[in-house]
């Protein structure tokens, strides 16, 4: 996966407005969020495409046996598919919008 550089983020620190968090439930992404890591059986439900238009979204699985699930909230569909199960610790993908679907830009499984 590539990491885009934040020359405003300095090691330790977090931005205030950054969109982080760790998810155990099934979750509604918001338009504003970055990153979500998944720990446990959860679906991660994308916003709308339209409304991420030209966003950019990295979702990780952090649980050893259980999956995470990237899904889309109507017909829009991840590289042609409904949903991305990220099935073994440590999988990630990260995803950007093109205003109509959403794009896998990078992963790592």
């Amino acid at each position: 996966m590539r990491i885009r550089h934040r020359p405003d983020l300095a090691l330790g620190t977090e931005r205030e407005d950054s969109q982080f968090a760790t998810k155990t439930a099934s979750y509604q992404m918001l338009k504003d969020d970055e990153v979500i890591l998944g720990n446990g059986t959860v679906t991660i439900t994308l916003p709308t495409a339209i409304l991420a238009s030209n966003r950019e979204y990295v979702i990780k699985n952090i649980h050893a046996s259980l999956n995470t699930t990237i899904a889309t909230p109507g017909s829009e569909t991840i590289d042609g598919a409904s949903t991305v199960v990220l099935s073994t610790q440590y999988d990630a993908v990260h995803l950007f919008s093109d205003g109509a679907n959403f794009h896998i830009t990078g992963n790592k499984a």
